[in-house]
């Protein structure tokens, strides 16, 4: 039996980005991508925290340029603070497109067995993939968009140095009843089974 026979194209293309090891009589049921239309809250919070940093950094360069010091010793240790805050700048500028990329590289299959969700790790060639078994306990909620994408969230990481939590799980779908669907169904059959089949 071909069991990659009822994915279409573009899944069994994302498919073959995937790079979890397959356990014995294992096969995808479903493979998607999340497409993000919008920015997230976490998204803009970057984005005002980087942007606020880059005109801080570029206005005390624009001052320092104004008014240099006459001492060697202070003009060099002015342009130094100044070169580690633009430095700092151009690094949230990487930080926060990196966050974005990522987020809309990241691959989430459900197989017969379990749940992946796999997304590019920076300067690394091999991705990060969960893993997370299908049960009952798995899909914690579910928000559905007007425009039928969505979030089907697994759980929540919490940041030790933040009170913010950010959710994780199959993120901007772009058919969420269908995946939310396939998800039910294997569910379904792990309780009336009492394991994936």
């Amino acid at each position: 039996m071909d069991t990659l026979s009822y994915l279409t194209a573009a899944e069994k293309h994302l498919w073959q980005r995937v790079r979890a090891e397959q356990a014995d009589g294992e096969y995808p049921v479903l493979v998607a991508c999340p497409k993000r239309r919008r920015m997230r809250s976490d998204d803009w919070d970057m984005f005002f925290f980087m942007l606020f940093w880059n005109a801080l950094s570029w206005l005390f360069c624009g001052v320092a340029l104004m008014h240099p010091p006459s001492e060697w010793g202070d003009l060099i240790f002015m342009w130094g603070v100044l070169g580690v805050l633009f430095l700092a700048g151009l690094g949230l500028i990487v930080a926060w497109g990196w966050h974005y990329y990522a987020a809309r590289r990241a691959v989430y299959v459900l197989t017969n067995q379990r749940a992946l969700i796999q997304t590019p790790v920076f300067l690394r060639r091999t991705p990060r993939v969960r893993k997370f078994p299908v049960d009952s306990s798995l899909v914690r909620s579910v928000r559905i968009r007007k425009d039928g994408s969505g979030d089907i969230v697994f759980g929540w990481d919490k940041d030790e140095d933040s009170p913010k939590v950010t959710p994780y799980g199959f993120m901007d779908v772009p058919d969420v009843r269908r995946v939310e669907a396939a998800l039910d169904a294997r569910i379904a059959r792990w309780e009336k089974m009492g394991k994936i089949a």
